[in-house]
């Protein structure tokens, strides 16, 4: 039973929903900007931005699997590798709806971003360091995963030194599965915003650019 939880999905999704609350605390002022916006059709994109990603964690962990999703990365004959736990596959159907999600969740994190005009630079350097990042590590990622299989015996028969251990060092690989997965999303988010903020940039000419909530923090210590 712990084996399972252990080796399972939930602790990295419980990771991923750490390092999100984390981010949702120390940026409240841009988490509420998202949620109440002046026009409605922003106001529901980032309403949306924030339900997807509390739901694509939950619905992962519910019906399919990261590790699988993973190894989309690799090519098909390879596949198996970025999974070596024996685990049920996620039916057709599943694995669509999470695809789906993902998707929904890049694309309108983009339309949020391009709306900013941040600026493109600033894209192009999360593709290389997140594109970069998850090439390197996703091959480490597999290795050190594999050596949490060496972990059943000590966990169906645990003891407290070696228990304490063992969770502590799976507590490192969650962290740097979830590593890899923030990083492959803002290779993703990367190549989508810098498209998407070209296309708004020509729709969107001569609009006035919405501030976000940095920049008018930053405008009000100017003034002061």
């Amino acid at each position: 039973m712990l084996y399972q939880f252990v080796s399972g999905d939930f602790p990295i999704t419980l990771t991923i929903l750490a390092v999100l609350a984390y981010w949702a605390v120390r940026h409240r002022s841009t988490v509420q900007e998202l949620w109440r916006d002046q026009r409605p059709v922003w106001t529901w994109l980032g309403r949306a931005a924030i339900v997807l990603a509390v739901l694509i964690p939950l619905w992962v962990a519910g019906f399919d699997n990261w590790r699988d999703l993973l190894g989309y990365s690799l090519s098909a004959h390879d596949r198996w590798m970025s999974n070596p736990f024996t685990t049920t596959p996620a039916s057709a159907v599943v694995r669509w709806i999470s695809f789906g999600l993902i998707g929904a969740s890049v694309l309108v994190d983009a339309l949020l971003y391009a709306r900013r005009r941040n600026g493109l630079w600033l894209l192009v350097i999360m593709v290389v360091l997140g594109g970069s990042y998850f090439y390197f590590m996703n091959s480490i990622r597999i290795r050190v995963d594999a050596l949490l299989l060496q972990s059943e015996d000590s966990l169906r028969h645990p003891e407290p030194f070696g228990l304490a251990f063992t969770l502590f060092w799976a507590l490192g690989l969650y962290v740097f599965i979830v590593s890899t997965i923030f990083a492959i999303y803002l290779a993703l988010f990367g190549v989508a915003a810098f498209v998407l903020s070209l296309i708004y940039s020509l729709v969107a000419r001569g609009e006035r650019v919405e501030p976000s909530g940095l920049t008018i923090l930053h405008g009000s210590r100017k003034t002061e």
